[in-house]
Order: structure tokens, then C-alpha cells, then sequence
């Protein structure tokens, strides 16, 4: 479920989403960046991956749909042609039965165009929400266990216990 990464997903969430919201998204370090983290993402299970957009999210399908049109019109003008991600792609491997929206559909002329894109987004971002429920009940369960109680006393390191 949570992968072998080093990053967690809400690690990777807020890295991710710093990138999106940077004011500079169209560097290369920033472009770069987000690359690394989609490519971690990629070498994870896909239940990793759906834990990530629910963590881009917060809980919430609002937060999720803002995150998935800026994930989908990721810049990557710093690469080659032959070197892009196709976002659509790459998020519909993740989200098994799921289509992502293509803005270009609801433009005008489009074959969706008398349609909301926001609400096709929006409903993607439900149906993520309800994919990654597993994952919330681990999260919940994992932040709500404790094994000491607040006023044990704090361990010692090693070199300083001997």
C-alpha cells in the first residue's frame, strides 16, 4: 500500500504541490523537481500513487480538482518532445476505471463544450477521494496509536544511555 520510497505520500504531496503553486514553475529546477517526484510516484504501486493525489487534496475533492487541472497543465518546456509525460496518461494508469478531462473538450468547439470542465474534474477528484479510503484508515489508524503516553519520559539517544 505505502510503497518502498524513502518520501511518503504526503511528502511527495507537498513537494508537488509546492512546484505547482511556485511562482516559478517554468524553471527548469522547478520542472526538474516535479519530474523526480512523478517519477517516483511511477515506481510505486498505484495505491501510492492514489494516496498522493488524496494527500494533493487534503481531504477534499475542491483542493483535489484544483490540483489535478494544475497537474494536467504541468509545464515542461524545459524538456524534449520525446522526453514529456503525457499527464492525462500517466494519471489514468493510476486511477483504474477512471478518465481524466481534457480542457481542450470543454473549450468551444469542443465535443464537451455546453459541459462544466470543472464539474468532470470535480468528479474525478470524488472517485479518487473514494479510492484512496484504505488509505485514510491506515493514515487515521497509524496517527491515532501510541505506544507510550504523554508524559513517559523521552528516550535517550544511544551514545548518551551507555
Amino acid at each position: 500500500l505505502l510503497g518502498d520510497s524513502l518520501l511518503g505520500p504526503q511528502d511527495i504531496a507537498v513537494l508537488l504541490q509546492a512546484g505547482l503553486t511556485s511562482a516559478m514553475k517554468g524553471s527548469t529546477v522547478v520542472q526538474l523537481n516535479q519530474r523526480m517526484l512523478l517519477d517516483l510516484m511511477a515506481s510505486q504501486p498505484k495505491s501510492f500513487a492514489i494516496a498522493v493525489l488524496a494527500e494533493l487534496g487534503n481531504d477534499g475533492p475542491r483542493p483535489l480538482a484544483n490540483a489535478l487541472m494544475a497537474l494536467c497543465e504541468v509545464d515542461q518546456g524545459s524538456f524534449k518532445d520525446a522526453h514529456r509525460i503525457e499527464m492525462h496518461s500517466l494519471l489514468e494508469s493510476w486511477l483504474p476505471g477512471l478518465k481524466i478531462p481534457r480542457r481542450e473538450d470543454y473549450l468551444a468547439g469542443g465535443r464537451w463544450a455546453r459541459q462544466s470542465f470543472y464539474d468532470a474534474i470535480y468528479s474525478v477528484a470524488v472517485s479518487i477521494l473514494d479510492l484512496s479510503e484504505s488509505y485514510t484508515g491506515l493514515k487515521l489508524r497509524i496517527q491515532r496509536v501510541r505506544h507510550n503516553k504523554e508524559n513517559d519520559p523521552l528516550p535517550l539517544p544511544m551514545e548518551l544511555s551507555t
